[in-house]
């Protein structure tokens, strides 16, 4: 999933009119694309983090959602956190926890 090029008036300066979150986000966006190259498992797990965020966006759309909708709710977000863990962990070249 390739990112459009940030735009900048020096290399190492941020783009203008992106917060500093966003820019990092961004840039994590673009390493995790090209790690997930050659590297099956972050590719997997990033799959599994963009459904799990497209899950819970269609379930947080609901205006009063049931408590099994709820607990779905809380299951995707502990998933989507412990996958995240996991990615940072390979970015960070650590190996994986047992």
């Amino acid at each position: 999933m390739p990112l459009p090029a940030l735009d900048s008036n020096s290399p190492g300066d941020r783009p203008l009119g992106l917060s500093w979150r966003v820019f990092m986000e961004r840039q994590e966006l673009e390493l995790i694309s090209s790690l997930s190259q050659t590297n099956p498992e972050l590719k997997h797990l990033w799959g599994q983090h963009t459904q799990y965020e497209a899950q819970l966006a269609a379930l947080e759309r609901v205006h009063h959602p049931s408590e099994g909708e709820r607990r779905e709710i809380n299951r995707l977000k502990r998933l989507k956190l412990r996958g995240k863990e996991r990615i940072s962990r390979i970015i960070e070249g650590q190996p994986a926890k047992a």
